[in-house]
């Protein structure tokens, strides 16, 4: 999911959605344990996660596409895989 100026831009699979929500709101609506807040503008669903590269800061998807996170949220998202610093 990620921001698109006063909308939230979820991407699937296959299709793409815009919804009339900030980020933030989206986000307490969803489980905690598989969607995570990575960047001010990103959530991501960790499931779809097959990779994290903490020195370079960028998570690998099951669809061959990457993001970069910010260190803000990184302590929130490797929680998330159990892993520690």
């Amino acid at each position: 999911i990620e921001v698109d100026g006063k909308y939230s831009k979820v991407v699937c699979h296959t299709e793409k959605f815009v919804i009339q929500q900030s980020l933030k709101d989206l986000q307490i609506q969803l489980p905690a344990l598989q969607f995570c807040r990575v960047h001010r503008n990103y959530i991501v669903n960790v499931k779809e996660v097959t990779k994290i590269n903490v020195i370079n800061n960028e998570i690998f998807f099951r669809d061959g596409e990457t993001l970069f996170f910010s260190r803000r949220y990184i302590d929130e998202f490797l929680q998330a895989f159990k892993i520690f610093k």
